[in-house]
């Protein structure tokens, strides 16, 4: 008899700093396994008012939305012929969350466990709605202030920083990488294009030492899902 299909555990992250939730469809490189499947997407849809969602299915190229009561696509909401029941919102996140693992389970043919933790979109010293305060920041890279410089996370490696603060000539550190890295995610890089976005004017208003944590966050990014994300 063929063995139990392994459960498949997703990470989920905030789309902007909406009430919506994703998958990265495109993810290389996200924490855990399961996050980067280009076989399948879910977004957990918010309504404007950020306190109900519908779910939004794309698997191997075929779209779909699953509402609190089973309706589908908005598309047929109305018929003239046939008379359907309107959709309906799911009004709580985590029963939208369990519905989620339900439905993508079917679809994938095993178990889906969707993780409680949501990944940060981007770090902000005030989040501006209060379910922000809860999501955790996956990093890859970050601003060492003692040191001036950029490091990776978890092993500290150092892989920018600035002699003499300069910021126009930069000391690229470029510590190896393994064979298995993307090419659009090595130190090597996405490192120097980072830097090229950090040097844009309006990515330094906010003052050069939260520039540089831009600069860690930007990088980090880059390692988790490329150049072209």
């Amino acid at each position: 008899m063929p063995g139990t299909p392994t459960p498949l555990a997703i990470t989920l992250q905030r789309q902007g700093i909406s009430a919506s939730l994703r998958t990265q469809p495109h993810a290389l490189m996200t924490p855990g396994p399961g996050n980067s499947n280009p076989g399948f997407s879910l977004v957990l849809q918010a309504a404007p008012s950020g306190t109900a969602w519908y779910l939004d299915l794309a698997i191997d190229g075929k779209h779909e939305k699953v509402f609190a009561n089973g309706c589908g696509d908005q598309s047929w909401w109305y018929g003239r012929n046939v008379c359907r029941e309107r959709p309906e919102l799911f009004t709580n996140l985590e029963v939208a969350k369990r519905a989620a693992e339900v439905e993508l389970g079917k679809r994938l043919n095993r178990p889906v466990h969707i993780r409680p933790h949501v990944e940060l979109y981007c770090p902000c010293e005030a989040p501006f709605y209060d379910y922000l305060e809860s999501d955790v920041e996956f990093a890859r890279a970050r601003y060492d202030a003692q040191t001036d410089s950029i490091r990776s996370v978890p092993d500290g490696r150092c892989l920018l920083s600035w002699p003499k603060n300069d910021l126009l000539h930069p000391r690229f550190h470029r510590p190896a990488d393994g064979a298995h890295i993307p090419a659009g995610c090595r130190w090597q890089s996405i490192c120097p294009k980072a830097h090229q976005e950090f040097l844009k004017t309006h990515n330094q208003r906010p003052g050069l030492e939260r520039a540089k944590r831009w600069l860690a966050w930007l990088i980090s990014e880059y390692r988790k899902y490329g150049l072209d994300s």
